[in-house]
């Protein structure tokens, strides 16, 4: 089945918009693929995984930690350092793998826990590892419609929601959670964004479906393992060829929307799905390795964590001079994916 790409639309946006603070938390306590090993029993060697996966450990959650919890953190932290009170917000998205319930959002149960007395609107958007981007093409959207500061909070636990007996998810995933605050600029920050999906892969990466997990007898022998197994992956090679075609028509079409040229941007952040894809994206698109980062080896899959916490590492370890551009790329779920061209 052949596709072709959508057009790109211009960024016609009469207000602008910036981002005014960042943050980020990751659990203490690391799990290497050694100790998952010899934890669950799995009949693989580390430096196996290390190889075909490209991860060394991941952070991992304390038992009963929930996603708000962990998102909690980064968003207190992102508004302090910006100096807003959560009832300056004029909306709170939360982008997350399940969350804390079905329902009511994570985005409200977050805003409990941020102390909020105004009732402003709160919403999640679930688009797996694609979300923060989604998220945050929507806020600066907002903002031009005349809201005021947007909050995104990104990630949550992850680690612990699939099966550790299947080598193919056990090590893949790991716990994290950033926030972004945007708010009104004078000047153009958004550059131009571009997004698609495909749903020829759909069924590549798959949460599992509620029908199924409320189906499953709590008193099967092996109820806890099928419980857990909710996340499935198939070989990310069988679409290896249509995520390097996207990424190069992502990064094509923004450029040509901005007016400037490969060279001129200054650093690209890939969203990091697994190890091997995000390096074959990067070689692909031929971006130097001075110009990019990556988290994966020590933080394994974050989900809609990736971006935003790339982008905190960077922006703390190089803060990005006015003026520089930084290029976020994200390939997730659907396959469903994107670029957005951003001037500090």
């Amino acid at each position: 089945m052949s596709f072709e790409f959508p057009d790109i639309r211009p960024w016609l946006a009469t207000r602008h918009c910036r981002i005014l603070s960042y943050a980020s938390f990751v659990p203490p306590r690391q799990a290497t693929n050694q100790e998952m090993i010899e934890r669950h029993g799995l009949k693989v060697m580390a430096p196996i995984v290390k190889r075909t996966l490209g991860v060394e450990s991941r952070h991992v959650a304390d038992p009963g930690m929930s996603d708000s919890d962990m998102l909690a953190i980064a968003a207190k932290e992102c508004l302090a350092r910006a100096g807003i009170g959560v009832d300056d917000l004029s909306k709170l998205v939360v982008n997350k793998f399940l969350g804390d319930r079905l329902l009511p959002p994570t985005a409200s149960i977050l805003q409990r826990k941020l102390g909020a007395s105004l009732a402003f609107q709160c919403m999640d958007i679930d688009g797996g590892s694609n979300g923060f981007l989604q998220a945050l093409e929507m806020a600066a959207k907002c903002v031009n419609a005349g809201d005021d500061h947007v909050l995104i909070a990104s990630g949550g636990v992850c680690h612990d929601l699939v099966d550790h007996t299947d080598p193919r998810t056990a090590f893949l995933f790991g716990d994290g959670a950033a926030a972004i605050l945007i708010g009104p600029a004078d000047d153009r920050h958004v550059l131009a964004s571009y997004g698609f999906s495909n749903h020829a892969f759909i069924e590549l990466q798959a949460g599992v479906r509620f029908m199924d997990l409320v189906s499953i007898p709590f008193d099967a022998p092996d109820a806890e393992v099928r419980a857990r197994n909710l996340y499935s992956m198939g070989n990310w090679k069988d679409a290896q060829e249509f995520i390097l075609q996207a990424a190069r028509t992502t990064v094509d079409r923004i450029l040509q929307a901005a007016g400037i040229g490969f060279a001129d941007v200054d650093r690209f952040l890939v969203s990091e799905s697994v190890g091997p894809l995000r390096d074959a994206i990067v070689s692909h698109l031929g971006i130097p390795p001075e110009k990019t980062l990556s988290l994966f080896a020590t933080h394994a899959n974050t989900m809609s964590a990736s971006l935003p916490l790339l982008h905190c590492a960077t922006e703390s370890r190089h803060p990005s001079p006015p003026g520089s551009l930084t290029l976020f790329l994200s390939f997730g779920e659907g396959i469903s994916g994107g670029g957005l061209l951003y001037k500090h």
